[in-house]
């Protein structure tokens, strides 16, 4: 009977048997894949190379049926053999009939002794392959069997070894009366072969009996074909999904669980396939292929470790390669459990404009820092929406749209300058575009550090009225200021001059006299008030007020800036005077009287009074001490000439005139010089005039 790999066809052992005087000593042997040597089992033996015609052996084998269901569909099995998997415990039993007869066969009137071996089993696996049963002699009286143990080759041994194949394994025992069955002796035996591996295995089992010289080598041979044990390959990849980062990415590790596998060996290789779709797809060359992993039975083995580098899906799958009694296995393409979806990296930005504020006519720029990012490429645009408030609102079209910065690994990126042009508030928005294995960005409309707040522009007003100084009544009669703005962006609006008067140089803009037209600003620049004609002498303090519009601010220039004084000095009053008649004669008749114009000039619509004086002497030296009249006011009402009233002198002399004008607000006091030209009264007396000499001390003859 023939068991494939590690079982073996039960060899039959024989015990020494004495049956009518003859000795007969069996031997048993195995052949792994023998050729029968003589006749098949159950048939009539032949006899051997040394015959004895005194002795005849007859040897009738029998064999039961395997204890075990053959597999049915077993692919590679040969017609008609039957199909086991490794593992597989078979049981049988076989029986020997042996008599002994010079003559005739043992047939139904002779009692043959019986030998059977029941209970046997074998245990179909690669390697030593141990069966194991019993042997019982069961017809005849109990005996003591003896056996010469050794080996073929040992001196005991019949001369027959040479029928024995050089591939038996002979395993040599004997009855003893130390256990019996039933009263009969018994004898336990081990016997074992070496198989190797699955496969179709021809195993001849030979009893070998000698008694005297003649050997009977009866065969019992039986096909058994044990196939590859069928492995089962269950894999998971760990971590099923992968999320790219800035930080090092993790990998992942495939483990194949190798199972039903008989003492497996052999390798598997880990095989990954990119894909950028969920669909398997595991054609072309393979992403990562491992190193060879060793196989040492049923268990988890774990490929090393594989680091994706693009966003998609890796489909994995394990390669086992079998050995000789197990079959490869090979994983499917998108095998449950075998597939890393890598996802994205979701970089983030976070922002700051600089500066955070500024006077309309600056410039500002947004900072973008990148993080978090897969080795990011792409672009950042940077987005400005205006507001006049300061709610955060980016609807609309921005008033400002960077060009795209190009990307290259997280970091700062800057947007470039941006001038705005009103004053408001102005939200920033910083937009990644994303990449291959960068989730794209865009950050918030009122983010924190992201609003520019614009202001409106300071302008600066400086002033200078022309002429600075007029002499009242005198060209130039008027004054212009001007003043010149710069600084503005691009100023609208009025600016008003306001000129105030004082007494004093000390400024003081509280007594308005004057206001200008609102002239209508275009612009930086320089603007003139027009014409200012001031009507009193003292201090005129000019002021410039810028109205202000939505881009600039207002602005007003202070009181006694520098070059925003206007002086008004008096005019030079001139005074001419001319006494008439400029002689006269007393006599006893009436005595002619005396009257003093004087001519005013150069005045600045002069008003007041004027008061005309005479003052006596003697001689012609003027003496402006002696005062004998004194007019009454004149009123002055502009330059033009005023007489004084009359005089009439009462003594011959010198009278010297003189005119004292009061002056006024515009016009300053005058008096004019005593003896001045035209303004000395000559008194005489004649001789016979009738007026006593006493009357004078000037007398004239004639």
């Amino acid at each position: 009977m023939s068991l494939r790999r590690k079982a073996a066809w039960l060899a039959l052992a024989v015990s020494i048997v004495v049956i009518g005087g003859l000795s007969l000593t069996p031997i048993m042997g195995s052949l792994t894949a023998a050729t029968p040597h003589n006749s098949p089992a159950g048939g009539s033996p032949s006899p051997s190379t040394n015959p004895q015609p005194d002795s005849h052996l007859q040897q009738n084998w029998d064999k039961s049926g395997y204890g075990a269901t053959p597999q049915t569909g077993c692919t590679g099995a040969p017609s008609g053999v039957n199909c086991y998997p490794l593992g597989t415990v078979l049981t049988w039993a076989a029986t020997l009939s042996v008599c002994t007869s010079s003559t005739t066969l043992c047939g139904p009137s002779t009692t043959p002794v019986t030998i059977e071996m029941f209970n046997a089993t074998a245990l179909l696996q690669p390697g030593e392959t141990y069966v194991s049963g019993t042997e019982t002699a069961t017809t005849i009286p109990a005996a003591t069997p003896s056996f010469a143990t050794g080996l073929c080759s040992a001196p005991s041994h019949p001369t027959d070894c040479d029928l024995v194949s050089s591939s038996f394994t002979w395993l040599n025992w004997n009855f003893t009366p130390a256990v019996t069955l039933n009263g009969l002796p018994q004898a336990n035996f081990t016997y074992k072969t070496t198989l190797t591996g699955s496969g179709t295995l021809d195993d001849t089992d030979v009893a070998h009996y000698s008694v005297q010289t003649l050997s009977e080598n009866p065969p019992v041979s039986a096909a058994v074909y044990v196939p590859k044990n069928t492995t089962l390959v269950t894999t998971s990849v760990s971590p099923s999904s992968i999320t790219l980062g800035s930080s090092e990415t993790p990998s992942a590790s495939d483990t194949a669980t190798l199972s039903g596998g008989y003492d497996p060996t052999g390798s598997i290789t880990f095989y990954v396939y990119y894909s950028a779709t969920s669909t398997p797809s595991c054609t072309g060359t393979p992403v990562f292929t491992s190193s060879p992993v060793s196989v040492d039975g049923n268990g988890a083995y774990s490929s090393p470790a594989y680091t994706p580098s693009e966003v998609g899906y890796y489909f994995w799958i394990a390669n086992y390669t079998g050995d000789a009694n197990n079959t490869g296995y090979t994983t499917s393409c998108g095998a449950s459990g075998e597939t890393l979806t890598v996802s994205p990296a979701t970089p983030t930005i976070s922002t700051l404009v600089s500066p955070s504020s500024l006077v309309l006519g600056g410039s500002a720029q947004d900072t973008a820092t990148l993080s978090g990012g897969y080795d990011p490429t792409g672009t950042i645009t940077f987005y400005a929406y205006y507001s006049s408030t300061s709610t955060p609102s980016c609807s609309g079209t921005p008033v400002f749209t960077s060009s795209p910065v190009t990307v290259d690994g997280n970091g700062e990126y800057l947007s470039g300058l941006f001038t705005p042009s009103e004053v408001g508030y102005y939200f920033w928005i910083a937009s990644y575009s994303g990449d291959a294995n960068n989730m794209g960005y865009t950050t918030s409309c009122g983010a924190s550090g992201e609003t520019l707040d614009v202001t409106p522009a300071i302008l600066e007003i400086k002033t200078q009225v022309s002429p600075a100084s007029i002499l009242l009544g005198s060209a130039p009669y008027s004054a212009n200021d001007t003043a010149t703005i710069t600084g503005g962006y691009s100023p609208t609006g009025t600016i008003t001059f306001y000129v105030y008067y004082s007494s004093s140089s000390a400024p003081v803009c509280s007594d308005q006299v004057w206001v200008s037209e609102a002239i209508t600003v275009d612009g930086d620049g320089s603007y003139v008030s027009g014409p200012f004609t001031p009507t009193e002498v003292g201090y005129y303090f000019w002021m410039a007020d810028y109205s202000g519009d939505a881009n600039n601010e207002p602005y007003t220039t202070d009181c006694g800036a520098a070059g925003e004084t206007l002086t008004v000095t008096s005019p030079t009053l001139m005074i001419t005077t001319e006494v008439s008649p400029s002689t006269i004669m007393l006599s006893g008749s009436q005595t002619p009287s005396a009257v003093d114009t004087a001519t005013l000039s150069g005045g600045f619509s002069p008003t007041g009074t004027l008061v005309f004086y005479v003052y006596y002497n003697a001689t012609s030296t003027p003496n402006c001490s002696d005062l004998v009249f004194t007019s009454t006011a004149v009123t002055v009402n502009g330059d033009g000439q005023y007489n004084s009233s009359a005089f009439t002198p009462s003594v011959a002399g010198y009278y010297f005139w003189t005119v004292a004008y009061s002056g006024d607000a515009n016009n300053p006091a005058n008096t004019t010089a005593c003896g001045a030209p035209g303004e000395t009264l000559y008194v005489y007396v004649c001789e016979g005039s009738g007026v006593p000499a006493e009357l004078g001390v000037v007398t004239r003859s004639g």
